[in-house]
């Protein structure tokens, strides 16, 4: 089973702490002002340009990092996993260019369509994810065409059925995993890998 550390890779400084533990590092891509590819998971308010995590604004003036920063921050050996944010197929394209030639890579997301300018890259791997059951439902039933090389689903959808039905499928992936207890669970189920935000839950 492989550990991919969530939200670290958004960071530099974060980023070189998970390099040491992990076995892939996790970045959230968005297409900002000018097509500038930016590295954030916070979100932006509509019509304005500050963020937010969840419950509460970050503060006014926070710097985001733009992706060929990360990139430029991590080591050459290190397996970077983009999950791209958004609708426009002009985030793949421009992460296309920004990543150049770095490989393997990763990249995963919800749209299928931002998948497919990455699909002639035989060492750029393609994830399909979903985090609720309208998403699940999508990934499931897609024709072949337009399937992906893996999944990755939120954690509380991964029952029995649905795990046998995903890796006949490719591997899977899940995130939101909070305890080691469930992580046994998940390498006993045949998990491939698990996304965390808590470094100390790898072993």
């Amino acid at each position: 089973m492989k550990f991919i550390a969530h939200r670290f890779g958004n960071d530099a400084l974060t980023l070189r702490d998970a390099e040491r533990v992990t076995d892939l590092i996790e970045l959230d891509v968005h297409l900002g002002l000018g097509g500038r590819v930016e590295a954030r998971h916070a979100k932006k308010l509509w019509f304005t340009r500050r963020l937010w995590e969840k419950w509460y604004l970050l503060p006014a003036g926070t710097v985001v990092p733009s992706l060929s920063s990360i990139l430029d921050a991590a080591s050459a050996e290190t397996t970077i996993w983009l999950d791209l944010k958004g609708f426009t197929p002009r985030l793949s394209h421009r992460v296309l260019r920004e990543v150049g030639d770095r490989r393997p890579l990763i990249v995963s997301t919800k749209p299928w369509w931002l998948l497919a300018p990455f699909s002639s890259e035989p060492e750029i791997r393609t994830i399909r994810s979903a985090g609720n059951r309208f998403e699940l439902v999508l990934l499931l039933f897609l024709p072949s065409r337009l399937r992906a090389q893996g999944s990755v689903v939120h954690v509380r959808l991964l029952s029995e059925w649905v795990m046998r039905r995903l890796r006949e499928r490719g591997e899977v992936y899940t995130w939101a995993v909070e305890d080691r207890a469930t992580i046994d669970r998940l390498r006993r189920a045949g998990v491939s890998g698990v996304i965390v935000d808590d470094l100390d839950l790898i072993p």
